[in-house]
């Protein structure tokens, strides 16, 4: 069905005998073997993924790197497990499909597991391999685990000159010379930057190209797969359409960042683009006509370096530098060239139950596969990997504002202050105390007929507080007798609605209030 519904697409089913056992299985369709034929640089990425279905195995695939440094997955094999034979089936059928020329460049990026370059260079002898430094280093890290020698060993993996390689490959003796020796036991063609083949035009040192899949049947993992791929190159299709520029969003980027790293270069042009560029450390030539820079980036990124950006703007001046641009940056790295890897699509497939019957051979599942203890589903993160976003800093609490409890564990004594500032006024020194005495029933405090025993005085066109609490005292002849206001603000002072009551003032805000 895959191959009435896309022409030209790959599918191959291996058995295993005596009893026709499911064992593995390659799909790869022919919008993939475009679009990486087309223009998208030769580098390919290689990894298994383990699957926690019924019947586990691995999932290998083969990812490449579209214009816009996307994920543009080629192939998928299901398979027992990471093991010589299957890693060599799964690279001989994707030779045999994309056919790829044997004098071409091509690279590939997988760890140091021996299985994986056995069969890399059995099936693929005159591609180039790349390991993942992120596997480099959980090796490197278990002996040397110091902060400073992690630092080094990443900036000796992203130099792009093989002078900055050497100085920091030094540092690193200096700091520990067993580290040094496991090291450069490591060809760097294999790891840092600066020894990697400028053909390629691709700068990564990390192979986090593939993707986890959740526990499917393997039937219902490849269709989940189709769907996954055809949705994401007609997206892709659609959002080149935005493009302002003609270089993609991650080229435009480094563009950006060049730019403003020029701006601190002295210039001095020799002729014929060619240009020595002082630094604020060292000087560096950089060649227009051969597309090359001492410093190295320009020749394995396919985007100009700084010093190249500020010798192409002075060659062919500020207005015209930008037009002509399109002519330094390595065309596998152009809109044009995004658009022609997407031009493909992938058609639908109906549903199973709308397949046609054909006789083929009975195929029995592979055993199940159930292991001790509770099924784990989440993928196993490397030591060096960074938790999830929810457990990474630390819990602020929302009473105290300290970090590392919340406010229900929170120990602090709660402390409110009872007096509210008037609009303009000062808050009294002392809080006052309001205290109202009522043994009747049938109401609340907001329809109480009782006056406080305890109330605040307002001094005249002020509205400012005493410093002292004002102690007011009123007698009753009837608990729950209806009474009137104790007493009237003067001057603009907020008026009751009964008519107010004589208060007789007494030093220190004595009021004595006598009710008939």
């Amino acid at each position: 069905m895959v191959q009435q519904c896309n022409p030209g697409s790959a599918v191959f089913i291996h058995l295993q005998e005596p009893k026709s056992t499911f064992q593995r299985f390659f799909i790869s369709f022919e919008a993939q073997r475009l679009g990486f034929i087309e223009r998208c640089r030769p580098f390919i990425g290689i990894d298994g993924c383990h699957l926690k279905g019924p019947y586990g195995g691995v999932l290998l695939s083969a990812v490449a790197l579209d214009a816009n440094s996307g994920f543009f997955p080629i192939a998928f094999c299901i398979c027992e497990g990471e093991t010589l034979s299957s890693w060599t089936l799964f690279l001989k059928m994707l030779s045999e499909y994309l056919k790829y020329p044997e004098d071409n460049p091509i690279c590939f990026m997988s760890d140091r597991q021996k299985r994986v370059i056995r069969a890399l260079k059995s099936e693929w002898p005159t591609a180039s391999i790349r390991y993942c430094v992120r596997h480099i280093y959980d090796n490197f890290r278990k002996t040397y685990a110091t902060k400073k020698l992690k630092d080094l060993f990443w900036e000796a993996s992203r130099a792009y000159d093989v002078y900055v390689f050497k100085k920091v490959m030094t540092y690193i003796g200096i700091v520990s010379a067993d580290a040094k020796a496991w090291l450069e036991e490591i060809e760097p063609k294999h790891w840092s930057r600066h020894a990697f083949d400028p053909n390629i035009k691709c700068d990564h040192v990390t192979n986090n190209m593939t993707e986890a899949f959740n526990s499917l049947t393997y039937l219902s993992l490849l269709e989940y797969i189709r769907r996954l791929v055809m949705t994401r190159f007609q997206q892709r299709k659609e959002d080149c359409q935005r493009w302002k520029t003609e270089f993609p969003p991650s080229v435009n980027k480094k563009i950006v960042q060049v730019s403003l790293d020029s701006r601190i270069l002295t210039m001095i042009h020799a002729g014929e683009g060619e240009y020595e560029m002082l630094g604020f450390t060292r000087a560096y030539t950089a060649k227009l006509q051969d597309a090359s820079c001492e410093c190295g980036k320009w020749q394995i990124s396919g985007v100009p370096c700084s010093h190249a950006l500020a010798g192409i703007r002075h060659f062919y001046g500020m207005g015209v530098a930008n037009e002509r641009l399109i002519d330094f940056v390595h065309p596998s790295l152009s809109k044009s060239a995004f658009v022609a890897t997407y031009r493909s699509m992938i058609h639908l497939i109906p549903n199973i139950c709308a397949w046609v019957d054909v006789e083929v051979a009975h195929v029995n599942p592979p055993p199940l596969i159930k292991k001790p203890g509770r099924l784990k589903l989440l993928r196993k993160r490397e030591s060096s990997e960074k938790p999830k976003a929810a457990r990474r800093g630390s819990v602020i609490c929302a009473k105290c504002k300290q970090p590392g409890h919340n406010k229900k564990t929170c120990k602090a004594v709660n402390t409110f202050d009872s007096n509210k500032v008037a609009k303009g006024g000062n808050p009294s020194s002392q809080p006052t105390q309001k205290t109202v005495s009522s043994s009747q029933s049938g109401h609340n405090k907001r329809n109480c007929k009782l006056v406080p025993t305890s109330i605040n005085t307002k001094v005249a066109k002020g509205g400012v507080f005493s410093s002292q609490p004002a102690n007011r005292t009123v007698s009753y002849a009837q608990l729950g007798h209806e009474t009137a206001s104790s007493s009237q603000p003067a001057h603009g002072g907020a008026f009751s609605s009964q008519p107010p009551t004589q208060v007789q003032t007494k030093p220190h805000s004595q009021v004595t209030m006598h009710l008939d």
